[in-house]
């Protein structure tokens, strides 16, 4: 056994598993920071969508072609079993 080679790859290991948690930290934040951005988009979507879908019913001229077209972003997808 090569223990001057043995030392280098287990110095290199730790180096190497170093940085590969840094980069792991940066993931988990970007991965969070991305799903708050989704949430909070999805949020003000939804919000816009109710206030067109309130207006369509109230007759404001053009709501209907706009919550007409937005219902086809806000179908909900029922995965439920129906009751026997």
């Amino acid at each position: 056994m090569n223990t001057e080679e043995l030392a280098n790859d287990m110095k290199v290991h730790g180096q190497l598993l170093s940085v590969f948690r840094l980069v792991q930290q940066l993931d988990d934040g970007l991965d969070d920071t991305a799903m708050m951005a989704g949430v909070e988009s999805y949020i003000n979507a939804l919000s816009y969508y109710n206030a067109v879908k309130q207006a369509a019913k109230m007759n404001v001229p053009g709501a209907k072609a706009i919550c007409e077209d937005l219902s086809k972003r806000f179908e909900r997808n029922s995965a439920k079993k129906p009751v026997d």
